[in-house]
Formats: C-alpha cells, sequence, structure tokens
C-alpha cells in the first residue's frame, strides 16, 4: 500500500535510473499518447512530495502521478527483462539505458515546473515527515486548523500532513496510546507533538530500512501485542479509511462513537 515512505523509497531507486539521462520516449498509455516534447531533454530530478512522485525535465515539464491505493512505479537497467506494457501500465518512459514503467496509478499528467508550486493538486500538500524540510511547527499549526476532525482522519488529510496513510495513522496512534475517534481538540499540544516526532523518526527509519511496523494494522481480532485485547478494525471519515486499534491500550476520550 503506497505511502510517503513508498514514494521516497521509488524515488530514490529511479533516480539513478533516470537523473541526468536524454529521454528517448515517453509513453501514457491508458490515453493512447506519445509525449514527443520531451524526447531528447534530460530528466532534471525524480522526487517524492508525500504521496506524489513528480519527475521533472528539461525544459519545465513535470511528469506527475499520485499513486493512491494500487500505484506502482518499477525501473529497469542494462539486461534487466522489461514487462510488456499490458492494460494496467499508465506511464512508460524510456531514457538512454533504462526504463520505467508505472502501474494503476490514478492520477498521470504533465504540468509545467513553473506551476508546481501553485498547483491544487500540490501546493497545499502539508509538511512531509521524511523530508529534510520537515517542519513539525507547521505540522502541528495545520492539525490545530482541523481541530473539530477525529485525529485518525486528521493524520490522513495531506493537507495537514503529507504522507501518512492507513498503516501508519494506525501504528503511531497505537504507539502513542491515542484514540483514533476523539477530535484533534482533544489532545494537548505536547501530546501531538510527540506523535510528529515519532512519525518524523519512524517513518525516515522505514524509508530507510524498507520496512514498517505492522503491530495492530491488519490484524483484527488478533491478540495486543502489549496486552492481549483483542485489536479492533472500524473505518473512519468520508472514504470510510480502515484504522486498527486496540480498544484497552487506546482508550477513548469521546463519551460515544457513530
Amino acid at each position: 500500500m503506497p505511502e510517503g515512505d513508498t514514494l521516497h523509497r521509488t524515488a530514490l531507486r529511479l533516480r539513478p535510473l533516470l537523473a541526468g539521462r536524454l529521454v528517448r520516449a515517453l509513453d501514457l498509455p491508458r490515453r493512447a499518447e506519445r509525449v514527443t516534447s520531451v524526447v531528447g531533454k534530460r530528466v532534471e530530478s525524480v522526487e517524492a512530495r508525500g504521496k506524489n512522485l513528480l519527475i521533472t525535465f528539461e525544459g519545465g515539464l513535470v511528469l506527475h502521478t499520485h499513486m493512491k491505493m494500487n500505484g506502482v512505479w518499477r525501473g529497469y537497467g542494462p539486461g534487466e527483462r522489461v514487462p510488456g506494457a499490458s492494460g494496467n501500465v499508465v506511464v512508460v518512459l524510456e531514457v538512454d539505458g533504462a526504463i520505467a514503467m508505472c502501474w494503476s496509478a490514478p492520477i498521470v499528467r504533465l504540468i509545467r515546473a513553473s506551476d508546481v508550486d501553485r498547483d491544487p493538486h500540490l501546493a497545499g500538500l502539508g509538511p512531509d515527515p521524511i523530508a529534510a524540510s520537515f517542519d513539525p511547527d507547521e505540522a502541528l499549526r495545520r492539525l490545530r486548523a482541523i481541530d473539530h476532525a477525529p485525529l485518525g482522519v486528521a493524520l490522513m488529510d495531506q493537507r495537514a500532513i503529507a504522507g501518512i496513510g492507513n498503516v501508519w495513522k494506525s501504528e503511531l496512534l497505537f504507539e502513542h496510546r491515542l484514540d483514533p475517534f476523539a477530535p484533534v481538540a482533544r489532545f494537548t499540544d505536547d501530546e501531538l507533538r510527540a506523535l510528529l516526532a515519532t512519525a518524523e523518526r519512524r517513518m525516515r527509519g522505514g524509508f530507510a530500512r524498507g520496512t514498517r511496523p505492522q503491530r495492530v494494522y491488519g490484524r483484527q481480532g488478533q491478540p495486543c501485542p502489549r496486552c492481549a485485547h483483542a485489536i479492533t478494525m472500524e473505518r473512519q471519515g468520508d472514504m470510510r479509511r480502515s484504522t486498527y486499534w486496540c480498544a484497552r491500550c487506546q482508550p477513548s476520550r469521546v463519551e460515544a462513537r457513530a
């Protein structure tokens, strides 16, 4: 399941294959489109912003993909077998000596580099815990701006904090024994700062190691690793995203739940 750490690892893997190399072809099979304007231009950068991957080309165009739940990028160097372009392939980028392909990403588009900082999909992203520029004070300010929202929903609001998905949300709240269903307003600044510090530390560590802790996520009905109480899964927010939690270790801060 792609979350911020997945996208940063993807950028790290693709960067040496693509950056600085001349583009031979860029195809967007889902749209039956061959983008000729970047052919012969160099790939200038490959970067992750939250759950978004941005590939910038010489001349000022940026390929933006968002993975949502199922998207994935793969890169292939010299001598590696390149799979055929199946119906799920949405991008085929060929450069000198390498090919990168993306499957199942629901958002695939080209934008101008000069528009990135004001683009509606990207400009409003909150601080990214994995990025060197992560600003916990700004992340706290953005959480406080939606203090009516349940904490489990607020953590996944990409305008507050970029890159947290179902897995990290569940694991971070479990680690800090915080109720996912209580509004942000019920938590102190110290509690939220500690949560953000752990998000930064754990997500960067997960990015570096290629692993994530999964003490509660995906373990509905199994015993809590701390207290042996059964782990519960409930859905939250308008998108009904899954939250895994332990009712004993994460006591309720609300009188009742809908």
